[in-house]
């Protein structure tokens, strides 16, 4: 498998898996992958069909299953591209420019560059999955990973990799759009999820409390969560929940865990 890295339309380098693996450091680093979708049905729940960007789609039927935290393994994204790509980078404001990412199956997106040479945002070409080699169905051999940033931009079998104008795919020119501004959706906002109980389940009469257990995540924000607040009245009052954080196993994270 090789990778190859463009200028607009010139190929600056080609790398196999194996070059990739000799020049640059593995690292580690724990993220939550989350579909731009999660939670659709939840957000119509609490802010009506109005002007509301999950009308119409399957989102409208998803609900808190669309995430995952996954132990990823690869190259930082900065650094090959630092390293491989200096004169592209110099070329212009990284504000104007977009990494493009294309996979084998000719899916391709982009993200602007600006959020990739960030060392903090804790971009990977990554490799492995919780320990092990990426599996066929999770991008084999090498994909894509931004914490923080849509699911959709995180490319799978990554074959190709272009920095220029912003994409001219259909994810990023007309679907996964904010409303009004139909800006390209990149950044996620902060999020929790209510994992148990379960939507729908029921409690027994009498019953003074329910144990509640769930996540939380800081999306796209940059920042860490500091602490959770549970409402069983619908905000009149608040409970704050214990939260794990010796859980989250950073690794070589830079930013905030995403």
């Amino acid at each position: 498998h090789t990778l190859s890295l463009c200028a607009g339309s010139e190929e600056v380098a080609a790398l196999s898996l194996h070059e990739l693996r000799n020049r640059f450091e593995t690292v580690q680093l724990t993220s939550i992958l989350q579909c731009a979708g999660n939670r659709g049905a939840d957000n119509l729940a609490a802010n009506g069909v109005e002007g509301n960007g999950f009308v119409g789609l399957d989102a409208e039927f998803i609900g808190v299953g669309m995430l995952g935290n996954i132990r990823w393994g690869g190259f930082r994204l900065s650094d090959v591209v630092q390293t491989l790509m200096p004169e592209s980078i110099k070329a212009g404001s990284h504000e104007d420019l977009h990494v493009t990412f294309e996979g084998l199956d000719g899916y391709y997106t982009s993200t602007p560059l600006s959020h990739i040479m960030n060392p903090a945002t804790d971009c990977l070409l990554a490799t492995e999955m919780n320990g092990e080699p990426l599996s066929p169905d999770h991008g084999f051999p090498l994909r894509v990973v931004l914490p923080g940033i849509a699911g959709a931009r995180s490319v799978k079998w990554l074959s190709k990799l272009t920095i220029g104008p912003l994409s001219d795919d259909p994810w990023t020119r007309h679907y996964y759009r904010d409303k009004p501004s139909m800006t390209p959706i990149q950044a996620l906002p902060m999020n929790s999820v209510i994992l148990s109980p379960e939507p729908g389940s029921q409690v027994r009469a009498g019953e003074t409390s329910v144990h509640v257990q769930g996540v939380a995540y800081g999306g796209g924000t940059g920042q860490e969560i500091a602490r959770v607040q549970v409402s069983a009245d619908r905000g009149q009052t608040w409970h704050e929940a214990r939260c794990l954080f010796d859980e989250v196993v950073r690794g070589h994270a830079v930013g905030a865990y995403r």
